[in-house]
């Protein structure tokens, strides 16, 4: 997969995640209001029909996003499985974290999924899932790229220095 496809699978990524948590935020205000009304006046059949069926369109679009969603990432996945020089699960990485405030921090990381978390890992690299944010930011990455990541504290930079 050239850059520019790749390029283009993280923007659709991230568009998918953007729309996915706003059909969620929707559904879940969706919930909190039909709640407020249950207390009200009992309403026709013709209210709760309307209930249900936003609730219904609102599930099958949380699905249909979640699936596109996984679908895109499986998509960037298999151009890094393919790419031997590509940061893929497993990669261990070395890392620098450039942070807002001006410090820098090198880390040495493996990539992997969160099934396979292991507390009893006594190596010396730190462990980070493929859907954390800089996991999510430098899966499929080569050696030199340097990408913003959003923390949750604050934004920073990551350079990626060498990959085992």
């Amino acid at each position: 997969m050239s850059k520019t496809e790749n390029w283009q699978n993280e923007q659709n990524e991230k568009v998918l995640e953007v729309k996915l948590r706003e059909r969620q935020k929707d559904l879940r205000d969706l919930r909190f209001e039909r709640a407020a009304c249950k207390g009200q006046a009992a309403g026709d059949e013709i209210d709760a029909c309307y209930w249900i069926e936003r609730e219904r369109i609102l599930i099958s679009e949380i699905q249909s996003l979640d699936e596109q969603l996984q679908l895109v990432r499986c998509s960037r996945l298999q151009s890094a499985i393919a790419d031997d020089d590509a940061i893929r699960l497993g990669s261990i990485v070395k890392i620098q974290m450039m942070y807002e405030d001006g410090s820098v921090e090198e880390l040495e990381v493996k990539i992997i999924t969160f099934g396979s978390l292991s507390m009893k890992d006594s190596t010396s690299y730190s462990q980070i899932t493929d859907n954390s944010p800089i996991g999510k930011a430098i899966i499929g990455k080569r050696v030199g790229d340097i990408l913003p990541v959003k923390l949750p504290e604050e934004n920073a930079n990551v350079a990626i220095l060498a990959i085992n």
